[in-house]
């Protein structure tokens, strides 16, 4: 048990070691590959950092800080080999006074808290369905579809650049719609230069887009798309830490519009996502629609 003397009193210094079935503390080699995290009286998860870690007299011990703003903590930990194991931290307000150094916290086995429920955050990327700004007046038509050659700045929420260097041009997008029921998306080979055929690839953009994440926190990112030929097409998506999604690498894709659901953890407060065609044809590239990033969200139920 870990008390907090004072009411107002918000922040609380934690010593914690990892115990047995006996209570002896545990030697964990390795400090970095436990990862810590805290859920409040309600069963809703957020982060716990870690301060340092130490081995004291055998035993590994990791110092944390937090924050006793509801009346019980648990602190889950999960060891490398699937082992997960937990303790409650009580908030007390008329117990006696906290040391600066506590007593170890004994992390248990955490059959005792049940079980998790994973849910999503909001939105996080701004016009995923590439729907503003809507075409009202296309350039072009064929078919049952319409499209227009848009410079980036009029493309709300997304930035993009030539994916090469084979054309000079000023970067458009191109955004297409469907005319029975206006549903947009783009094509990621844009536009180099009406009425010239530009060299293979020369078309080919990146476009990107960056939101505000929590280091450590996990994500679901999920988009649509479509290679109008399978020969030339060529789709890369790059995350915080490289690529998460490859065509190249995979041996078949299916016809049709094909719906991609992927999951990474942000490194950094700020994330930048990018969509890439690398293909060898200069007028058709990957269409893309539909993006969508939503934190991934884990609550404790009892």
């Amino acid at each position: 048990e870990i008390s907090n003397p004072q009411p107002e009193s918000t922040e609380t210094n934690v010593d914690c070691m990892l115990t047995d079935s006996t209570g002896n503390g545990l030697l964990i080699e390795d400090e970095d590959t436990v990862q810590f995290s805290k859920f409040n009286a309600d069963g809703v998860e957020s982060s716990l950092d870690v301060l340092s870690a130490e081995v004291l007299d055998g035993v590994t011990h990791w110092f944390f800080s937090i924050a006793l703003d509801k009346p019980t903590i648990t602190i889950v930990a999960s060891l490398p080999d699937g082992q997960v194991l937990s303790t409650e931290i009580l908030n007390e307000t008329n117990a006696p006074e906290l040391t600066e150094n506590p007593n170890p916290i004994g992390l248990q086995p955490a059959t005792e808290t049940g079980t998790t429920e994973v849910s999503l955050g909001p939105e996080l990327i701004v016009n995923g369905g590439f729907a503003n700004p809507a075409i009202t007046n296309p350039q072009f038509s064929e078919g049952g579809r319409s499209w227009s050659h848009m410079s980036p700045n009029q493309v709300s929420g997304w930035s993009a650049v030539w994916n090469n260097t084979s054309c000079q041009n000023e970067v458009r997008i191109e955004v297409q719609q469907l005319n029975i029921s206006g549903e947009q998306w783009i094509d990621l080979a844009g536009s180099c230069q009406f009425g010239v055929v530009p060299p293979p690839s020369g078309s080919n953009l990146k476009i990107a887009q960056s939101v505000s994440t929590v280091p450590g926190y996990s994500y679901q990112l999920s988009f649509r798309f479509r290679q109008q030929d399978k020969t030339t097409n060529a789709l890369q998506v790059i995350g915080p830490e490289g690529s998460l999604y490859d065509t190249s690498l995979l041996d078949e894709i299916g016809n049709g519009w094909q719906t991609i659901t992927l999951e990474f953890k942000a490194v950094a407060e700020v994330t930048e996502l990018s969509f890439l065609e690398f293909g060898n044809d200069p007028l058709q590239g990957t269409l893309l629609d539909d993006i969508s990033l939503k934190e991934i969200r884990t609550k404790l139920i009892e």
